[in-house]
C-alpha cells in the first residue's frame, strides 16, 4: 500500500479525537496531523494537551484563528514535510471511527484505478444508519424544491434525489459518483494538489463538494464504495454552535452557486439566493422556537 498521510481537522471534538488519533497511530498510516482550529467556547482542552504525550507519528498545528475546514486541511497537506506523487491523503473529520480494512480498501481503490482521484466509504451514524456519503450535483429543480420543501417533507422526491438516496447501499463494488462527503475520503496527494486543494473560501459545508466539481471537470473520477463502512457521529464540532453552522450552510450554498453556476442557471442566481436566504432565516426561526419553548 501507498504511504498515507492523515488530516484530522479538529473544532472541540475532546474524546472522540483521541479515540481516532490513538486507532490511526497503530494503523498503516505514515503520518497523522491533526490542525487545531480551537474549542467552540475557548474553555475546552487543545488538541495537543488532549494527545499528549504526543508520539513521532502526530503533528499538531494550533491555528491562531478559526479558519474553516477546507483552510484547516490545506494547511495540514503544506505541514507533510516529505509527500508527494504517489502518496495518499485521508481527510477525516474527528468524529469518525475508522478501521484499518477501511484504509486499505481506499487505497486500493485508488490503486486500482488509474482515472480515479478520490474515493470515499459508506458513512453510518451511531445506530447503523445511512449517513448521506455519495450525492450528485443537483440540478437547478432539485435544489429549489429540496430547499423549500425539506423543512415540511424531509422525503420529498426532490431531497431524495439531491441527498443521494436513490444508491444501491449494499453493492461490493466502487461506483462513480458526483461527489462524496468530506466527513471521510482519500484522495491523491498529486490530484489535491493540483486543483490547489480546498477553495478556502467556504468556510464550512460544500468546499468537499466544489473540489470534487473542480476533479471532476479535469476528468478525473469519484468513486464511492459503499462496502466499506465508517462511524460518523455528525455534528460533533458544530453542535455547540448550531445556530451559526446553519448560517454558513447556506452561506456556502449561495457561494458555491456564485462560482460554478453557468448559463440558464447563472440567469437564475439572483432567485436562488433569495429562496436560499428564505430557507436560511425559517430554519432559525424554527430552531429558536424549539429551543425556547
Amino acid at each position: 500500500m501507498r504511504r498515507v498521510f492523515a488530516i484530522v481537522v479538529d473544532y472541540g471534538a475532546g474524546q472522540d479525537l483521541v479515540n481516532l488519533v490513538r486507532s490511526l497511530e497503530n494503523e498503516s498510516v505514515r503520518q497523522v496531523i491533526v490542525v487545531d482550529n480551537g474549542t467552540s467556547d475557548g474553555l475546552d482542552l487543545r488538541s495537543k494537551d488532549l494527545l499528549s504525550p504526543l508520539t513521532a507519528k502526530v503533528q499538531v498545528i494550533e491555528s491562531e484563528i478559526n479558519r474553516g475546514f477546507g483552510a484547516g486541511v490545506n494547511s495540514g497537506v503544506v505541514a507533510i514535510k516529505d509527500g508527494g506523487p504517489g502518496d495518499f491523503l485521508l481527510i477525516l473529520n474527528p468524529d469518525v471511527a475508522i478501521e484499518s480494512s477501511v484504509i486499505a480498501g481506499l487505497a486500493q481503490v485508488l490503486e486500482e484505478n488509474s482515472s480515479c482521484a478520490l474515493a470515499g466509504p459508506k458513512l453510518v451514524d451511531e445506530n447503523g444508519n445511512f449517513y448521506p456519503s455519495a450525492r450528485r450535483f443537483p440540478n437547478v429543480a432539485d435544489a429549489f424544491f429540496h430547499a423549500i420543501l425539506h423543512p415540511f417533507w424531509p422525503a420529498n422526491p426532490f431531497s431524495n434525489r439531491y441527498l443521494g438516496r436513490g444508491y444501491d447501499l449494499f453493492l461490493d463494488e466502487a461506483v462513480p459518483v458526483d461527489w462524496v462527503s468530506g466527513a471521510c475520503f482519500m484522495i491523491r496527494y498529486e490530484d489535491f494538489v493540483s486543483v490547489g486543494g480546498f477553495d478556502e473560501r467556504f468556510f464550512l459545508y460544500l468546499e468537499d463538494v466544489d473540489l470534487c466539481f473542480r476533479l471532476l471537470e479535469k476528468g478525473r473520477i469519484v468513486l464511492w464504495c459503499p462496502y466499506l463502512k465508517v462511524q460518523h457521529k455528525g455534528g460533533t464540532t458544530t453542535k455547540s454552535a448550531n445556530l451559526r453552522s446553519i448560517s454558513a450552510h447556506h452561506d456556502s450554498a449561495i457561494a458555491f452557486e456564485r462560482k460554478n453556476a453557468k448559463g440558464f442557471r447563472k440567469c437564475l442566481l439572483p432567485l436562488a439566493v433569495i429562496v436560499l436566504r428564505l430557507r436560511q432565516g425559517i430554519t432559525l426561526l424554527a430552531r429558536w422556537w424549539k429551543k425556547s419553548s
